[in-house]
């Protein structure tokens, strides 16, 4: 989700969630440590971006393909093909910009 910063562009800078905070302080030791000054400002986006592609690769990819594309999700036997299958949903889904 974007939202303009009032200027005509737009940033994510401006979304701010509870657990922010927490997760710079988690972030502010391990930048210090690696030298990475602004890890701190963005290592909630990373941490939410992890937690996203997970939760579609696990958990939300097999329930909607199950639904959605029996047929070839069913052929698929072999725990390999269906983790290839579910690992492509989140990059698509990145893809069309969702």
């Amino acid at each position: 989700m974007y939202i303009p910063d009032g200027q005509g562009s737009f940033s994510l800078s401006m979304i701010s969630l509870p657990t922010d905070e927490p997760l710079r302080a988690i972030a502010q030791p391990i930048a210090r440590l690696l030298s990475l000054p602004h890890l701190v400002d963005h290592f909630p986006l990373l941490v939410y971006a992890f937690c996203l592609f997970t939760a579609v690769h696990l958990v939300i990819s097999p329930v909607l393909s199950a639904r959605l594309f029996p047929a070839s999700y069913g052929k698929l036997r072999s725990r390999r093909a269906i983790n290839q299958w579910c690992a492509a949903t989140p990059a698509l889904f990145s893809l069309s910009g969702g």
